[in-house]
């Protein structure tokens, strides 16, 4: 009765031979490859293949058998009913085929009328190409299992080789042929080809570098799995974005026991494989994991496999079942499996291996949420490799991705009206066409007010004391609160600002300090705290002066922690190497001369005896200064504070004109190598002062 409940719901979803039109995959959902039509026990001789597509919740869809008679391009694609790792279903790497091993025996016939190893490929509309078929003796009567990059480059794998074919053709290259035999399934991830085995010193391997096309290709064990594992089908996750490539591996075992058998799982952990646990009864037969594929979401993985269950020890594959890991990279697998679908026939059926659908277009690659905040959050992603160009988006609270989203041409999206401190999951997939999506992909974030960036803090103190502050925006954040101060703990509060830039001074020289900023994100809704320490040094002073007829008089601002100031009087503005001390801030001098530019410098000395930079200011008193003299060769006079724009007149004491000139500078060269020798007075008269100065002309 069972078997005939099975039969009717193949026929009720209008399955009935291979000759009529498939339904396209629908994303989300697995495929089992099944041997065996249930009408008959399952033995060493070729049985029917069906490919039994699967929703993720165990709702049977549909069934697509593999050619039981060649017609056209198309060969005979059969199986061994009792060699069980036949039948190791993949998905091609693009995610666009179902990659189907098996032979072209016919149904009912043994294996050694078999005249070559098939492989078949099914893209997502349910269209069966099984064009490809290697001859034996090339190729081994005992194809296990076969993968593909794209749909054009396979790699197959039998008892004691790897070989290396294109779809349609009938030669192949054996790329790898160890001792030992019993080569199972060929898997590709991150670009690179791997192998098991399912002997009893068996483990995963890399075969070559990258996908090998030529012979003599070494299997190498990754580091860590050289123990027995009586390896079938694995599957590899990148959970780790810190991790470069692949960082988890869940592989199925064989072997029954609970030391080797079960499904278990590996972490890459400093260049190591590390044991994350097993599920397993440990019983020695019902136990024999076979066929393994897995759907990554964000940190969650769902793993589905077939195992014995209730078939003999020869048919065995008598489960499909269910696990979901939540508990990430380099955690521990716990749980116990479901059971999604048991095979209708006891030993008439069996489940081998499992995939994800094929699809007519690649997943979005890059789905991040880097703004987020306490209400609303940015989204972005990239086109896939193949196709893109339209896309469903959706962002809710449920783990379990929706049937549909908002659709849309970008390639981004905002997301507002959220819940403060709420988990929210970003489903995004690419539309194939109108009847084919790809799978959802998906990321996670948590909402709430971002504090700023504690790097993109930037302080800058300067030798005068200001301190200019700068920090990021913050998405979704309306204002800020700021404190400086000299604890690091952080305040309850501080001041407002909508700006992310300050400038302070106020502060105390040679000082520790601590700024605290935060973000405002409205409705009430305050980030954490960001701080950062700065320190002050020694500051300069900053001088003014008040230059009188005869005197000059220069002060200064008073400098915290400054216990005495060094200063000089100088006529260059090159910084002294020392001064007087004085505890003042106010200078005073009569001893200036007229029409003299002269420069003050002071620096701070503070009480830990650090030192300011020199502040320095010039200065000039009121008058005409005129030099060299003795004089030679040429006069140089020079106008302070008392206009530019006069006569100079130069006269010896007879009172005999030797220059005269008109200046609108107040700064003049006059030559003088032709005046006798002697002494000469200069005058400058700007129409109501008139100065004058003796020289000596030698």
């Amino acid at each position: 009765m069972q078997f005939s409940k099975y039969i009717l719901a193949l026929c009720c979803l209008g399955i009935t031979g291979v000759g009529l039109a498939q339904n396209p995959f629908t994303a989300g959902n697995i495929v089992v490859y099944r041997i065996g039509d249930g009408s008959a026990p399952l033995n060493a001789t070729a049985a029917k293949v069906f490919l039994d597509e699967y929703t993720s919740t165990g709702t049977l869809v549909q069934s697509i058998q593999m050619p039981a008679t060649a017609s056209g391009n198309n060969n005979i694609l059969t199986a061994s009913g009792t060699e069980a790792p036949m039948g190791l279903l993949n998905l091609s790497a693009d995610g666009r085929y179902l990659v189907v091993p098996g032979y072209n025996a016919a149904v009912g016939a043994t294996t050694a009328t078999a005249t070559a190893s098939v492989v078949g490929l099914v893209d997502f509309n349910g269209k069966v190409n099984t064009s490809t078929a290697i001859p034996y003796p090339e190729a081994s009567n005992k194809m296990y299992s076969a993968t593909s990059d794209n749909g054009t480059n396979i790699w197959f794998s039998g008892y004691d080789v790897i070989r290396y074919t294109t779809a349609g053709s009938t030669t192949s290259i054996p790329i790898s042929t160890p001792t030992g035999g019993l080569l199972q399934s060929v898997y590709i991830a991150n670009g690179q080809l791997y192998n098991s085995n399912s002997q009893a010193n068996s483990s995963v391997y890399t075969v070559g570098t990258g996908l090998p096309i030529t012979g003599s290709q070494s299997l190498t064990v990754l580091p860590g799995l050289s123990l027995p594992l009586a390896t079938q089908q694995f599957a590899f996750a990148d959970l780790d974005p810190s991790i470069p490539g692949v960082d988890v591996l869940y592989l199925a075992s064989q072997q029954g026991s609970s030391t080797l058998g079960g499904l278990k799982k590996f972490s890459l952990v400093n260049g190591t494989w590390v044991a994350n646990g097993v599920v397993s009864t440990g019983t020695v037969s019902a136990d024999r994991y076979q066929g393994l594929t897995i759907k990554v979401l964000g940190n969650t993985v769902a793993l589905f496999w077939t195992r014995r269950g209730p078939n003999g020890t020869a048919a065995r594959g008598g489960q499909l079942v269910t696990l979901t890991d939540n508990s990430g990279y380099n955690g521990t697998l716990t749980g116990t499996p479901t059971v999604l679908a048991t095979v209708a026939n006891i030993d008439a059926m069996a489940f081998r291996g499992v995939a994800r659908v094929p699809l007519g277009c690649a997943a979005v690659n890059g789905l991040r949420a880097p703004d987020v905040s306490a209400t609303q959050a940015n989204i972005f992603w990239d086109n896939p490799a193949t196709g893109g160009g339209n896309y469903e988006y959706a962002v809710t609270t449920d783990v379990t991705p929706p049937p549909s989203g908002t659709v849309t041409t970008n390639t981004f999206a905002n997301v507002s009206g959220l819940i403060n401190g709420t988990t929210y999951y970003v489903y995004v997939r690419t539309q194939c066409n109108a009847l084919s999506n790809s799978e959802w992909s998906v990321t996670s974030f948590v909402t709430g007010c971002k504090p700023p960036a504690a790097p993109p803090v930037n302080i800058a103190v300067s030798t005068k004391g200001l301190v200019d502050i700068k920090w990021k925006k913050v998405f979704g954040a309306d204002a800020y609160e700021y404190l400086i101060s000299t604890s690091a703990m952080p305040p309850t509060t501080g001041d407002n600002s909508t700006d992310t830039a300050l400038t302070v001074s106020s502060l105390n020289s040679v000082s520790q300090y601590y700024f605290h900023v935060r973000s405002k994100c409205g409705g009430g809704a305050y980030s954490e705290w960001t701080t950062k320490a700065f320190s002050t040094d020694c500051f300069m002073p900053a001088i003014s002066v008040a230059v009188l007829p005869g005197n000059a008089g220069v002060s200064w601002n008073r400098i915290n922690k400054a216990v005495k100031y060094e200063y000089a009087l100088t006529f260059n503005p090159v910084k002294p190497i020392s001064g007087s001390y004085t505890s003042d801030t106010v200078y005073t001098t009569n001893k200036v001369k007229d029409g003299t530019a002269y420069y003050f410098h002071v620096r701070s000395v503070c009480i830990n005896g650090a030192l300011s930079e020199w502040s320095t200011i010039p200065f000039a008193t009121q008058g005409m200064q005129v030099y060299p003299s003795p004089v030679i060769e040429t006069l140089r006079v020079k106008l302070e504070g008392i206009g530019n724009s006069g006569d100079i007149t130069i006269s010896d004491v007879m009172g005999k004109i030797v220059y005269r000139k008109q200046v609108n500078t107040n700064s003049i060269s006059i030559p003088a190598s032709s005046w006798a020798p002697g002494v000469y007075l200069v005058c400058y008269y700007n129409g109501q002062q008139r100065t004058v100065v003796r020289i000596i002309k030698q």
